[in-house]
Formats: structure tokens, C-alpha cells, sequence
């Protein structure tokens, strides 16, 4: 099944009111899970914006939390995440693209 138009194109007045509707209502719905979830576990959040721009702070960070410790230093963790972070953005690659024919 293939999509013609986006629904915004075939009904713009319904595709207006539907997100004026939903949209708060996930918000609303967002907040709360967070305030919930927050008091009943432990909660680390991360952005993922941060998480790709600037990974270091992030992870440190992220890793001092779950093992409960102020600091990584002289950790093998530390290195790891030095190490990791040393190698830019390729450390993230999983494969190359195939070339375009």
C-alpha cells in the first residue's frame, strides 16, 4: 500500500484540529510518565542531540550514575569512553553505505 498524499495535503483543516488535539494530550501524557517513572526507579535522562555532539561529558556522566560512583577516574570504563570518543565519528559506524550506481 502506497501513500499518495500526507494527510496534511488531503484534509489540512482536519490535519490542523487533529494536532491541536493530540499533540497537548501526548505532552500531558509525556510529563506524567516522566514524573511517575522518575519517583518509582532511578532515571537517567539523556538527549540524544548531546549524546552525538558531545559524548565524552555525556557518558561519563551516564556511566558515574549507573554504578553509583562520583568518578570514573583511572577507570577502565574511563579509558574505554576516552578511548571511544578519541576515534570521532567512524567510532559510531556499523557499515558503509553501498555506492549509488
Amino acid at each position: 500500500m502506497t501513500i499518495e498524499k500526507p494527510c496534511s495535503e488531503v484534509d489540512p483543516a482536519w490535519w490542523s484540529q487533529f494536532l491541536t488535539t493530540i499533540v497537548p494530550a501526548l505532552e500531558e501524557g509525556s510529563i506524567r510518565l516522566r514524573e511517575q517513572l522518575t519517583t518509582a526507579l532511578p532515571t537517567y535522562w539523556v538527549r540524544y542531540e548531546d549524546l552525538v555532539l558531545n559524548p565524552q561529558p555525556v557518558l561519563i556522566e551516564l556511566f558515574k550514575f549507573m554504578f553509583e560512583v562520583d568518578s570514573l577516574e583511572g577507570t577502565v570504563v574511563e579509558k574505554r569512553i576516552l578511548d571511544y570518543c578519541a576515534k570521532g565519528h567512524t567510532a559510531a559506524t556499523v557499515y558503509k553505505l553501498k555506492a549509488q550506481p
